[in-house]
């Protein structure tokens, strides 16, 4: 039986640790100036490379966004050829389309929600709207039970007025700051890619998006990590 190569980005440390102890990964190995770290680990059926944006050297902080994840991606298919790339992490959900905490979301899609390029031929480009309802993408959907909608990514963390203008009338029902420019990426080297995202925090709730974040984050993590381990131990691949 041949391995199923398996490439996985996650953008934030926090968001990785708990997925990382739950399996037997190599010790993290810096490979780039970008300040990545790669994890490696197999069984009889998956070969993985887990590539975790860590700190920025020039902030120290965690390197989030849409540059650094467009970076880790192209790095992790030209130098390990995945059959497929997994994109883990955390997300807004938007409570008028049912979104809860801690709910793992698989997106049916992917879109950018700030990219506005108003120039003829432009718009569509700006927004760069694809679909990932490939193979990996329905079994995982049929084995895991998971939700699916839309994902839409922006570099910023809050939710502008004109963010909401491309956002409410494709109905996404998650919000992140990766994803897009992963699917990007896949795109262009036709490998196709799966999105799981946890929820932290209501896009379209009371609460500040920040303060919400930060009180879910270890939920979240938790649940994405639970995921993660249920998608490569029941073999959903």
């Amino acid at each position: 039986m041949e391995f199923i190569r398996i490439g996985i980005y996650m953008a934030m440390e926090s968001e990785a640790k708990a997925f990382i102890e739950s399996l037997e990964f190599t010790s993290g190995i810096d490979t780039s100036p970008y300040g990545f770290k790669s994890y490696s680990a197999e069984d009889k059926n998956y070969k993985i490379q887990l590539l975790v944006g860590e700190q920025d050297s020039k902030y120290n902080v965690q390197s989030v966004g849409t540059v650094p994840a467009a970076i880790a991606t192209d790095m992790l298919i030209k130098n390990f050829n995945p059959n497929v790339v997994i994109n883990a992490g955390t997300a807004g959900g938007f409570k008028s389309r049912g979104a809860q905490i801690g709910e793992v979301y698989a997106a049916d899609s992917t879109q950018f929600h700030n990219r506005r390029i108003q120039i003829p031929g432009y718009a569509e480009y700006g927004r760069y709207y694809l679909t990932h309802k490939n193979d990996y993408y329905q079994k995982i959907i049929s084995n895991l039970n998971l939700k699916a909608g839309l994902l839409t990514t922006g570099d910023s963390l809050d939710y502008s007025d004109l963010d909401k203008e491309l956002v409410e009338p494709n109905k996404a029902v998650i919000k992140d700051m990766e994803a897009a420019a992963i699917a990007w990426v896949c795109y262009h080297h036709q490998t196709p890619a799966i999105f799981l995202k946890s929820v932290t925090d209501i896009v379209d709730g009371p609460h500040a998006n920040v303060n919400e974040f930060l009180q879910n984050l270890q939920e979240a993590s938790t649940n994405l990590s639970k995921t993660l381990i249920r998608l490569i131990q029941s073999h959903a691949l």
